[in-house]
């Protein structure tokens, strides 16, 4: 008969398991952020958006930093999934260049109010003809929609 108990390496396994998928959904949710509000900082409209709103804009659509993580024990570990789980990282993640495209719209709209938003039509090119097509189509879309204000394309 075996004395050793085999709970402490199962739990040992489990622990290391999610402290890894719980930092990757962290860096990945954090990298998704830095490469948003990247993108934001060098949005001309942005820049013209006094400090106060643009805190206000980001605060109104939910995007906060990404603070550090602190998984060193299995009580900070337990305590982080509790905050956010693994699913919540992800949808976060997935959530945020939305968010990000948003606030730009209404930083666009503070500084030019009849500023529109605009969506691409999307398909499959299969051809340099297809290409062609499109882009045809779209300039047309985009010069006619032109004629009630300036537009971003989201």
């Amino acid at each position: 008969m075996e004395d050793s108990d085999p709970v402490p390496p199962i739990h040992d396994k489990v622990v290391k398991l999610l402290r890894a998928a719980l930092k990757k959904a962290h860096a990945q949710t954090k990298a998704v952020y830095d490469r948003e509000m990247a993108v934001l900082a060098e949005d001309a409209n942005w820049k013209k958006v006094k400090r106060g709103d643009q805190i206000r804009l980001l605060h109104e659509a939910g995007i906060i930093a990404v603070c550090d993580l602190d998984v060193g024990n299995d009580g900070t570990l337990i305590a982080a999934l509790a905050e956010r789980s693994l699913p919540v990282w992800a949808a976060t993640a997935d959530a945020l260049p939305e968010r990000f495209r948003l606030v730009a719209l209404v930083a666009a709209q503070l500084t030019e109010p009849k500023t529109q938003s605009v969506r691409l039509k999307s398909g499959t090119l299969k051809t340099a003809d297809d290409v062609k097509e499109w882009l045809v189509e779209t300039e047309k879309d985009l010069v006619q929609r032109l004629k009630k204000g300036p537009i971003v394309v989201g």
